[in-house]
């Protein structure tokens, strides 16, 4: 996640110290690009761990309601 942002940065770094005048509307473009790379891969990289947690939590849900309705029929 770090290492993303910091080749953003960097990239960025890069081409604007060799960009001239006509071209920075080129760089903008390309660190907008970058950037909006950066933050899909953070993006997925939170959302997965939270995804696996809450499908965890319903198997979980699902076991419990399974084994109340299997005491209710025993009763």
């Amino acid at each position: 996640m770090i290492k993303a942002f910091t080749a953003a940065v960097f990239t960025a770094l890069v081409l604007t110290a060799c960009s001239g005048g006509d071209e920075k509307t080129n760089v903008s473009e390309a660190i907008d690009r970058q950037t909006t790379r950066a933050a899909e891969r953070i993006e997925k990289k939170i959302r997965t761990p939270l995804d696996r947690a809450r499908g965890a939590k319903n198997l979980g849900d699902r076991r419990l309601e399974e084994m109340d309705r299997a005491l209710q029929k025993g009763e």
